[in-house]
């Protein structure tokens, strides 16, 4: 196994394949063109950032009370 670096950081996501919305994200997930998106990793990461800046952190995250994002 491959030595883990400090700064990396893994987090799991389990699709359902009886769950009609996880079979639709697996199937564009297993079947991205490497033309466009050489990483699995990326695509995901890419898609979720779009997801923050379009609909905002602050919606769906825990505020501090008191601290403000700046």
């Amino acid at each position: 196994m491959g030595r883990r670096l400090e700064y990396e950081v893994k987090t799991s996501v389990r699709l359902n394949m009886s769950n009609p919305q996880h079979v639709k994200i697996n199937d564009v997930i297993q079947n991205l063109d490497p033309k466009i998106f050489k990483s699995k990793n990326q695509f995901i990461i890419d898609a979720i950032q779009f997801y923050i800046d379009n609909y905002g952190k602050e919606n769906f995250c825990y505020q501090e009370e008191g601290k403000r994002e700046g």
